[in-house]
């Protein structure tokens, strides 16, 4: 069972991150939440995987043949384990410059649209006279003079 068991799941392991990084967008696009979720499951899960295996699955009465084989194998394991988390950090980190911050977002202030202005009650001037006319005569007043 062990001989089948420790296989069996480092193939699923590599399968797992062979699918995270096909269904990464491209380089330089922000990436998805998930696949953060899935660097951090990767960059902790696989050591405490790894300590998990010598303890369970080397057994303690092996000759030194077997374990050096054993260690080999963890050896091996790690580097994949290593270069499968530098590729991943590399997608997402370089999808993170991607993502554009704005002056707004940076100083803490809520970026505004474009800004509506409520239309008011009074009446409208009519062409010709000024745009700060007298709403009681409808008559335009000079600037700077108030009524």
């Amino acid at each position: 069972m062990k001989r089948l068991l420790r296989p069996a799941l480092a193939a699923g392991g590599l399968a797992a991150l062979l699918l995270a990084l096909a269904l990464l967008p491209p380089l330089g696009t922000p990436p998805p939440r998930w696949a953060w979720r899935f660097f951090i499951a990767w960059a902790l899960g696989t050591p405490y995987w790894h300590y998990i295996e010598y303890r369970v699955f080397l057994d303690p009465a092996a000759d030194a043949a077997t374990r050096r084989d054993f260690l080999d194998q963890q050896r091996l394991s790690r580097a994949v384990w290593l270069g499968g988390l530098a590729v991943l950090a590399v997608f997402l980190l370089a999808g993170q410059r991607a993502v554009p911050s704005s002056p707004a977002r940076t100083s803490g202030e809520v970026a505004a649209g474009p800004i509506k202005v409520a239309s008011s009650s009074r009446p409208k001037a009519s062409p010709g006279t000024l745009p700060n006319a007298c709403p009681s005569t409808n008559t335009a007043t000079p600037a700077g003079v108030t009524t």
